[in-house]
């Protein structure tokens, strides 16, 4: 296969060559504000993993729904905002029943 390079490495940069570099640049420059998702899952009652229902209820609590990327059980590949949507349009409709 032929190289395919556009430009110098933007980051983390030439310098980064090492393990302990590589190590020091992942612990300096990560976080978790993009996108947590995943975190309670919709499933079914018996699945151990499921923390809500196909209507966005949590299991065990009355009155609470969870509408967002959290509420996927797997992280769609690409942005998740036009699914967001998609599930809160469906959640509503089952609140509403109007659908």
């Amino acid at each position: 296969m032929r190289q395919f390079t556009v430009g110098d490495e933007a980051f983390p940069g030439k310098n980064v060559t090492t393990d302990a570099d590589i190590e020091d640049i992942v612990r300096r420059s990560y976080n978790t504000i993009y996108h947590g998702a995943c975190t309670c899952a919709m499933g079914k009652k018996d699945d151990p993993m499921a923390v809500l229902d196909s209507k966005a209820r949590v299991y065990g609590v009355k009155g609470l729904r969870v509408v967002d990327a959290a509420s996927f059980p797997l992280l769609i590949p690409g942005h998740p905002q036009s699914t967001v949507y998609a599930l809160a349009e469906k959640i509503a409709c089952d609140i509403s029943g109007k659908c």
